[in-house]
């Protein structure tokens, strides 16, 4: 492995022992303020509920590149003796020869740095703010260039789909969201932009932009989580020239006195794909399917890749969660390369299919367990995402008010359940956007998203935030601000510093059948229900938070706060999201038996198709006046009854929809279930 020979920083992990970093990767890269940044970035959201969980997405993306570079090793030295079997067996794939030693190098090289900086643009507090990251805000380059640059992605796509594609839908954080194609979030055009600009006599952007979209269940949506769309746009708009000093050098290193090609656009090109996962369709060479094997190796859509090997370990080892045992050292091992109808794919030996599914099991547990914990969704999923909208509300306020009604009518918008601004002008999610720094990522023009008095934002960190929300809560303290809306800031400004949170009324998903005893079939979660659910009438559908996730903030309904109020919760909120859990696609994984032709995963344990984890979960949470548990009872005497709460929701729910033709069978069926 070159980069654990050359001249080495070490750093060292709790879980991967040492790490050896070459001093440039070190100098140009990591001993840099945007990378030095994720030191305030949390891996995960479970500190609230796991106390040592301290690591951070710095320490894992150095985890990430440790791997990578083990991985890449292990998976060059099967792949090489498959090629020459290959080659001493009647041929490559189209009939080439096996690339050199200098292209395995540089692209350790390329590779290695896709791992490190997998995570450079990441949202502050984990994946809870990574919705304002895929914002439409249209800012940059005038209309003729942006009207040029859309004139020929709707032509791209619609080639490539047969189909008009006028309208596309992007796969964001918050869901796939339809949406007109100008409307795209900013990261789809600023990573369609910074691709374009690659320089290059023999450089063409257009296969990397007609790529970058594919289709999921007849819509056509874009590769990459919101993070790693804007990971992309760092390492092609601010670190290209930083990685040719680096592979450079490595080169120069490994191969003294020699000539060796440098770094070129299709380089960058395929650092950008390993980040978001955008492989190259129909591989035209032998090249290509090579480096479609290193991006699996990165971020996969078969259940299992390297960063996950690295975050399933690390926080199950931080937080002291007894989980599955997986051999990670025999996981790496098996990476291999395999022939599939004559395209060379990634494979698993058959030596270690058996670790696959210890760390499906691990990985799953951990989401089933921790990340679904019902302390640690309200704080990810509602209490951070409703701060940064109150955060957002109150400079706005204090930018449009006139001072004379400040003391009055400070945020009073933020009790209106339509979340309007009273001075009706600004978007709370340009200021939100503003809070997070975006502008200094992509361009985006600061007096447009707001234009926050007196403060100014860059690349803001967990730090950052945290010290906006105690200014917040010193100006509201200092200026004697008592309207109803500056309560609802200090509110949750305090219970966020002091941890009195809200309460779950039922502790786990697997409770609340249990809790609904007497007819469990008519509101259990999504997936069990085989229908419509009544949380999909009380969440706000436009009302998202972090990935696949959705929450209402019930108490701004004067009526459903009513309905709580009358079973002794105030403040009702209901949070909707997706458990994040998966199972292995043993379809797509090619396991290695020794032969010419690779089998299935399915094929080699000759088993049906499992059904899907669990996906659509949900809580409410509220402050309660008595024990939501039956330890003790209502002020009438009575134990807390779910069923009578939910029964009341029911009613309240046809009371408002009847009539709307659109919500009839919903009506239908919330009153069938009940007979």
């Amino acid at each position: 492995m070159l980069l654990d020979t050359t001249s080495v920083k070490r750093f060292r992990d709790n879980i991967q022992n040492y790490i050896n970093i070459p001093e440039v990767i070190v100098e140009k890269i990591i001993d840099t303020q945007l990378f030095q940044r994720l030191r305030s970035i949390e891996q995960t959201g479970m500190r609230v509920l796991y106390p040592s969980t301290r690591h951070d997405r710095f320490i894992h993306s150095l985890g990430v590149y440790h791997l990578g570079v083990i991985a890449f090793d292990r998976f060059r030295k099967n792949a090489v003796r498959r090629l020459e079997r290959d080659l001493a067996n009647g041929g490559l794939q189209n009939g080439e020869c096996p690339p050199d030693e200098k292209w395995w190098v540089k692209h350790e090289i390329l590779f290695a740095l896709s791992c490190l900086l997998h995570d450079v643009g990441h949202a502050p507090y984990s994946h809870t703010l990574e919705y304002i990251y895929a914002l439409q805000i249209h800012t940059q380059g005038a209309e003729s260039e942006q009207a040029n640059l859309e004139a020929e992605l709707i032509n791209i796509l619609q080639e490539k789909f047969e189909r008009d594609c006028t309208f596309i839908s992007q796969e964001t954080a918050s869901g796939a969201i339809t949406s007109k194609l100008n409307n795209l979030p900013e990261l789809n055009w600023q990573l369609i932009r910074a691709v374009d600009s690659l320089d290059g006599e023999k450089y063409n952007s257009q296969r990397f932009v007609k790529e970058y979209f594919y289709e999921n269940g007849g819509i056509v949506v874009s590769h990459g989580k919101a993070h790693e769309s804007l990971s992309a746009i760092i390492l092609v708009s601010e670190l290209k020239d930083d990685i040719k000093a680096i592979l450079e050098s490595l080169l120069k290193e490994a191969f003294p006195g020699e000539q060796v090609e440098g770094l070129d656009s299709y380089d960058v090109e395929f650092i950008a794909r390993a980040i978001i996962g955008c492989k190259y369709e129909d591989p035209m060479n032998l090249e290509d399917s090579l480096k479609n094997c290193f991006i699996s190796l990165l971020n996969s859509d078969l259940g299992f890749d390297i960063d996950g090997m690295d975050y399933v370990k690390r926080d199950t080892v931080n937080s002291g969660f007894d989980n599955t045992s997986v051999d990670y050292e025999r996981m790496l091992n098996s990476f291999t390369l395999v022939r599939h109808e004559n395209v060379y794919k990634l494979g698993f030996a058959k030596s270690g299919v058996s670790v696959l599914r210890s760390y499906i099991s691990a990985r799953n547990a951990l989401y089933r367990e921790i990340y679904a914990h019902h302390k640690v969704v309200y704080m990810a999923s509602f209490l951070r995402p409703e701060l940064i909208k109150l955060a957002s509300k109150w400079y706005c306020c204090k930018k449009n008010m006139p001072a004379n009604k400040q003391n009055h009518e400070m945020c009073n918008c933020l009790l209106d359940e339509g979340y309007e601004c009273a001075a009706g002008k600004d978007n709370d999610d340009y200021i939100a956007a503003e809070i997070l720094g975006f502008g200094e990522y992509t361009g985006v023009n600061e007096t447009r998203i707001g234009g926050i008095p007196h403060i100014a934002f860059r690349r803001s960190s967990d730090t950052d935030l945290d010290v906006l929300f105690r200014q917040i809560l010193i100006e509201i303290e200092a200026g004697g601000y008592t309207s109803p809306g500056a309560n609802a800031v200090s509110k949750y400004i305090e219970s966020y510093f002091s941890r009195k949170h809200h309460k779950a009324i039922w502790k786990s998903p697997e409770e609340l059948p249990f809790m609904l005893n007497e007819k469990p079939d008519c509101y259990l979660p999504l997936n069990y229900s085989g229908g419509k659910h009544i949380v999909d009438v009380l969440v706000d559908e436009k009302t998202k938070t972090q990935q696949h996730t959705k929450m209402a903030e019930l108490w701004r309904n004067e009526k459903y706060r009513e309905v709580f109020e009358e079973h002794g919760i105030s403040w009702p909120v209901c949070v909707k999201y997706h458990s994040g859990e998966k199972e292995l696609k043993e379809d797509d994984i090619l396991i290695d038996l020794g032969d010419d032709q690779p089998v299935t995963m399915r094929e080699l344990y000759r088993r049906q198709k499992q059904t899907d984890p669990r996906k659509d979960l949900f809580y409410i949470f509220g402050e309660a006046k008595y024990d939501l548990h039956g330890a003790q009872v209502k002020e009438d005497g009575d134990p807390f009854s779910i069923i009578e709460l939910f029964d009341a929701l029911r009613s309240l729910i046809e009371e408002e929809f009847d009539g709307n033709e659109s919500s009839q069978g919903m009506i239908t069926m919330l009153r069938g279930a009940n007979n």
